[in-house]
């Protein structure tokens, strides 16, 4: 997503009453991603038909920010305006000589489109986003796809110099700030899919929540 942010001249009184909240338990506003990361099990036993977001705090903060399992923790409120989704995928050639291709341009196809996956917002036990395509939560950023290959009679390589994720990085699903998670306040992000799906790997799914968190200052 490109920067997108006004220029404005404040006098020194705006800029004072800005930076320095009223008292030490008012909050703070800036703007953050909420994210979370969860493991995507291919065809087979114990292969992934629904997959949950937000529901535990991960010592790895690369995979996920949570401070609180499920929740906010009082007094922080989030403004939701963008949702989205990344499949974390490495390159994968093929099976090793059997002539069919499988890349992370099949899976991604797999995941987002031939198994009718839809994903569903809810806050309080109500659902706010109700079980919309997952077409319409694209990447918070990427590359567009570039692929060259070589095939022979009994093997083929691919070599990726780039590729795209889940469409292009336009925000995904934009809620103009129409959706607030208060503190202490349960909440979850659940993408179902109509059955298993056989993939490459067992890719790593992504779901971000971008927006305005309140905190308090101090």
């Amino acid at each position: 997503m490109a920067f997108r942010f006004p220029i404005r001249a404040y006098t020194r009184a705006q800029l004072e009453m800005l930076s320095k909240p009223a008292g030490a338990n008012q909050p703070e506003a800036l703007p953050h991603v909420f994210f979370d990361t969860q493991t995507f099990v291919t065809l087979g036993v114990g292969g992934t038909t629904r997959l949950v977001f937000f529901q535990a705090v991960n010592a790895d903060k690369t995979l996920s920010n949570m401070e609180s399992a499920g929740q906010l923790p009082d007094p922080q409120f989030f403004q939701i305006f963008n949702v989205g989704v990344d499949i974390l995928l490495d390159v994968t050639t093929n099976t090793g000589g059997t002539g069919t291709l499988l890349s992370p341009v099949d899976d991604i196809q797999l995941l987002t489109v031939l198994s009718h996956p839809t994903l569903t917002l809810t806050i309080a036990g109500k659902r706010y986003i109700a079980g919309v395509p997952l077409t319409h939560f694209h990447q918070s950023g990427g590359v567009k796809a570039f692929t060259d290959g070589t095939w022979t009679a009994a093997a083929f390589s691919v070599d990726y110099t780039s590729w795209g994720l889940n469409s292009q990085p336009d925000g995904g699903w934009h809620t103009d700030g129409s959706l607030f998670i208060p503190p202490k306040q349960a909440f979850d992000v659940a993408i179902d899919w109509v059955a298993q799906v056989a993939t490459c790997a067992n890719p790593l799914i992504r779901v971000w929540m971008a927006g305005v968190w309140s905190r308090r200052v101090l």
